[in-house]
């Protein structure tokens, strides 16, 4: 008996924890305890003491959107994703850990697999802390819906008229992998952000849309897109320091959910 009231409340304990978070960060409750680590998976991070942070993040986001309405945004190449996203990932967890800073080629690293003859050879690393993923920039208006593909092609042919004045989205799709350096398993891999999602969100009787929730995500609604006009000098450095922004928030959101990181203030 006493068992069983103690497993109902560490349920309700992780209920309530996922809740709190989902308000606070604009994500369901059920999508939060995808993210969130496994009793087990917690202690096991407690116990490591050196970690060698590392990044397989494209230094280039990935455009889509329809023909080459975006051509301009493809055409940055001075971003610098890599270096911040290391830089703050390991500001964050160097006050529960010792960093080792380690050699490593972050491009060796991608893939549905992360090979392990690519990860650093170091004696004195407990646990790699991988982020991997990448930044995205998507112009969904006029963009073929792909979640309407089963409902025949006439449908999926179509699905871009229901798309004309939808809004871009600049955005961050990025997964945190921990792997423990002695035994070259995976102890947990978690997406930090969703990817937007074509539906009503909550509003059954609402038209359907493109939305996407979390902190790691901008809305540019018709009238601001970045898309099908020059890009001036001015706005290709808004749209750098928008994904500055979302780069931090999505990790300040998604490193303390992992407990590699204290809770930002």
């Amino acid at each position: 008996m006493l068992k069983r009231l103690g497993l109902a409340v560490v349920a309700a304990a992780v209920v309530a924890s996922s809740s709190a978070w989902a308000m606070q960060f604009d994500l369901r409750p059920e999508q939060v305890k995808r993210m969130a680590l496994t009793a087990t998976q917690a202690k096991t991070i407690a116990g490591y003491k050196n970690v060698a942070v590392l990044t397989s993040v494209p230094n280039k986001p990935r455009v889509r959107g329809p023909g080459d309405a975006c051509a301009e945004i493809e055409a940055i190449d001075d971003w610098d994703f890599k270096k911040q996203i290391e830089e703050h990932v390991t500001r964050a967890v160097s006050s529960r850990f010792t960093v080792v800073p380690v050699t490593y080629d972050g491009d060796a690293l991608r893939g549905s697999y992360t090979p392990r003859e690519a990860l650093p050879m170091d004696a004195g690393v407990d646990a790699f802390i991988i982020i991997e993923g990448g930044v995205v920039f998507w112009h969904t208006a006029g963009m073929r819906v792909d979640s309407m593909m089963g409902m025949g092609y006439v449908a999926y042919a179509l699905s871009d008229l229901l798309t004309k004045h939808e809004p871009e989205y600049a955005f961050t799709s990025f997964a945190v992998q921990i792997i423990d350096a002695k035994t070259k398993r995976t102890l947990a891999r978690k997406d930090i952000q969703p990817y937007p999602s074509f539906g009503q969100d909550d509003a059954p009787f609402a038209r359907s849309h493109w939305n996407v929730r979390g902190v790691g995500a901008k809305e540019r609604p018709e009238g601001t897109w970045l898309c099908g006009s020059p890009l001036t000098e001015e706005k290709k450095q808004e749209l750098k320091n928008d994904y500055q922004d979302l780069i931090q928030k999505v990790l300040d959101f998604g490193l303390p959910l992992l407990r590699l990181a204290p809770p930002t203030q």
